[in-house]
């Protein structure tokens, strides 16, 4: 395969990018796209990367033959997260965590380098879009002027508290939005907590795919989702929001976001077709003359 219209490189137990690969495969034919995993990658008999000048070309040849070239790809769905070091079990562990870095920083290097479209992009804060925090990614939403969560933090709960919020453990995150409880500041102590505005049970999941919002809440805050999906620089995001106490479902001022993150893990119809839709516009666009 000397051209690659779509390439989905996803660790061995990712079903999104299995269902993706499937899909498209279904929907174009088997030429379309071709799947690698982590493994693949780590274990290809042949690397070449190289940078001259502006200039950065890659070639990789994996164990069945199949080359991958920098300049033969149409676009690429990344769903790789990290390097595993199960695969060079065995090894010293001094040689183990150097061989894990060296791996991360090729991948890296590589990615950022495509020419093509890489959804989501590699960056230096995460192989697979920036591993950003729940606070980064509250204060992005905010002002991509989507109805954010209420929280506070505190250093300690006895002394600043907020009893119309709901304490929990900061280890305990941001996203949780069921089984909330009636926590009181006593129960969780002098440790720092976080005071979170308490929502209904049942989250509601959002996705947004290029320019396309999937999930029951589309068509309200699409624009919103769109301003955030280019400030985060994610194409792939996924959103959770959540009714407020007591609100009512119809009315979007009483939706809050609870949680966002570049890696989508829903896999429903919906969202699959979506982003085999994303992934053949750039295909396409892509494609060579020649093949056309």
């Amino acid at each position: 395969m000397s051209y690659v219209p779509v390439l989905i490189l996803a660790h061995a137990d990712d079903r999104l990018a299995l269902r993706v690969y499937a899909a498209l495969r279904a929907r174009h034919g088997p030429e379309v796209a071709k799947i690698v995993s982590d493994e693949e990658l780590v274990f290809a008999p042949h690397w070449c990367h190289h940078i001259n000048g502006e200039h950065v070309g890659t070639e990789i040849e994996l164990t069945d033959g199949t080359r991958l070239e920098s300049d033969k790809i149409g676009v690429v769905l990344n769903r790789l997260r990290s390097v595993d070091k199960k695969h060079f079990a065995g090894s010293p562990d001094v040689d183990l965590r150097y061989a894990v870095m060296e791996t991360h920083a090729l991948w890296l290097s590589w990615l950022a380098s495509l020419p093509c479209p890489v959804i989501n992009p590699a960056t230096p804060r995460g192989l697979s879009a920036p591993e950003r925090g729940e606070a980064e990614w509250m204060l992005l939403a905010g002002v991509a002027g989507l109805p954010t969560r209420g929280w506070q933090l505190s250093t300690n709960t006895r002394r600043f508290s907020n009893r119309d919020y709901v304490a929990q453990s900061v280890s305990s995150g941001f996203r949780k939005t069921e089984d909330d409880g009636d926590r009181s500041p006593l129960t969780v102590g002098r440790a720092p907590s976080l005071f979170l505005e308490p929502v209904e049970d049942g989250p509601c999941v959002v996705n947004l795919a290029g320019e396309r919002v999937v999930g029951p809440l589309a068509g309200v805050w699409d624009q919103q989702l769109l301003a955030l999906g280019k400030a985060s620089g994610c194409a792939l995001l996924e959103v959770v929001f959540a009714l407020k106490k007591e609100g009512v479902r119809s009315d979007p001022e009483d939706w809050r976001l609870c949680h966002a993150s570049g890696w989508v893990q829903g896999d429903g119809d919906a969202v699959i077709i979506a982003i085999c839709d994303l992934l053949g516009a750039h295909a396409a666009t892509a494609e060579p003359e020649e093949r056309r």
